[in-house]
């Protein structure tokens, strides 16, 4: 039995199928794309992407593919100081009191980045 085929755009989608496209292309979807002539003559760019019971077709530009993933790599930059007190902590023991210079803080936070 074929599985059902669905035209979506990006926006429409759940974020549970946002996440696995991530997962899925961790270096952006913009190469991708592909391109077809709608009904109404349009041409549409569109990712192809498979899940176990349907097959998608969603539509974005390529603009909108490389602003997505530039977005997610901001995103996941983004570093909380608490984080960076774990990874110090783990590497000093927790039994010392410490100030941390900013060289120190920036050397932290590259070590929970990697």
């Amino acid at each position: 039995m074929s599985k059902p085929k669905v035209i979506k755009a990006y926006d429409a989608i759940d974020n549970v199928l946002k996440k696995q496209l991530r997962q899925e292309y961790p270096y952006g979807f913009d190469k991708r794309l592909i391109s077809f002539t709608n009904v109404k003559g349009k041409i549409i760019t569109a990712l192809p992407y498979e899940t176990e019971d349907r097959q998608y077709l969603i539509k974005m530009t390529s603009a909108m593919a490389a602003a997505i993933h530039s977005t997610d790599l901001e995103t996941s930059s983004i570093v909380d100081e608490e984080e960076i007190e774990a990874v110090v902590m783990d590497l000093v023991g927790e039994d010392e009191e410490l100030e941390l210079t900013k060289e120190e803080k920036a050397e932290a936070k590259e070590a929970v980045e990697a």
